[in-house]
């Protein structure tokens, strides 16, 4: 856990974690917890006063992206945000956030990027005041930053196995399966996202007392949101190069199949009138009626060919010869 203090543009690491008593003009507070959540809910349920539906949304088990504000006037979030070393070994944690008026704060049950990023550069001195508002714009930046690299990375392994294919004909399945993998996680919560971000553009809104903050933090929300549509087109797209290379692979397959069956037919075309000859020639008639009689094989010749008349009537009948 850590804790941070803004006061006249300039932020302090805090030892005490406890919440300030009464609010204080111009001055902003920031508590984060990673680990356990029980632990946090404890300190919420001591410190905040709040009640058992905003504990809960704030340290439940399962999450899905959403934005709200309770009875008090205070503002619910939670987001998904990224994890990950390789696009094969990507996480994706739940960030839950509780804002007022002059406290903000934020829960994981593991270590989030963004938190840690953004806790180093907040504390660097820049143009813009340290508030609510400009904090959690802060924090939802980077992680729409971090998922968009994410998703560019697996674009570019599309791009990779599509650059492969075309020349080589050549294509790893399990590289591609893994991508599927990757795209359908992280598939599942942009859309919620997106629409947690719409709504929290305007709840976020509201916290701005004068006119310009609202105008420019609405354009910065714009922005990050826009950054969410263009990586929602492009997960869509990935998904849908994926499906085209699968068919793609699928066809090329069965290509080889087919033209490994047709090479079994001719060589067994070829040998057919062969194989029916010595069958044929090589036909013990011994203790059938009459086959000592000069015309016993041509009789069964005969039979043979009107079963065979009566087969290819057949199959023509149920439509099988075209």
């Amino acid at each position: 856990m850590f804790a941070l203090k803004f006061e006249n543009n300039t932020s302090t690491v805090l030892d005490n974690h406890d919440l300030p008593q009464q609010d204080q003009a111009d001055v902003f507070y920031w508590y984060h917890f990673d680990g356990d959540l029980e632990d946090a809910r404890q300190w919420l349920k001591d410190q905040l006063k709040t009640d058992s539906h905003s504990l809960n949304a704030l340290c439940d088990e399962l999450t899905r992206p959403r934005v709200f504000v309770n009875d008090s006037d205070q503002l619910l979030l939670t987001l998904r945000s990224i994890d990950y070393k390789d696009e094969n070994e990507a996480e994706f944690p739940s960030l839950r956030v509780w804002l007022s008026q002059n406290v903000l704060i934020t829960l994981a049950r593991v270590t989030v990027p963004a938190v840690a990023v953004l806790s180093e550069k907040i504390q660097l001195p820049d143009k813009y005041a340290k508030t609510p508002s400009y904090l959690i714009w802060r924090l939802v930046d980077l992680i729409s930053d971090h998922i968009s690299a994410y998703i560019v990375d697996l674009d570019e392994n599309i791009s990779n196995i599509e650059e492969e294919w075309e020349l080589n004909q050549r294509m790893d399945s399990q590289t591609l399966h893994n991508i599927r993998l990757n795209i359908s996680h992280v598939g599942r919560f942009l859309l919620a996202q997106l629409e947690a971000l719409q709504k929290l553009d305007h709840e976020v809104a509201n916290i701005n007392s004068s006119q310009h903050d609202k105008s420019l933090y609405h354009v910065r929300w714009r922005e990050t949101i826009n950054t969410l549509r263009r990586d929602i087109e492009l997960h869509s797209s990935i998904r849908e190069r994926i499906s085209l290379l699968r068919d793609a692979q699928q066809q090329r397959n069965h290509e080889t199949s087919n033209r490994t069956i047709l090479l079994l037919s001719v060589v067994a075309t070829f040998f057919l009138p062969l194989t029916f000859i010595a069958s044929l020639l090589g036909m013990n008639v011994a203790g059938i009626p009459a086959y000592d009689h000069p015309m016993a094989f041509a009789v069964v010749c005969i039979i043979m060919i009107f079963i065979a008349l009566i087969q290819w009537l057949l199959f023509k009948h149920w439509r099988w010869l075209k």
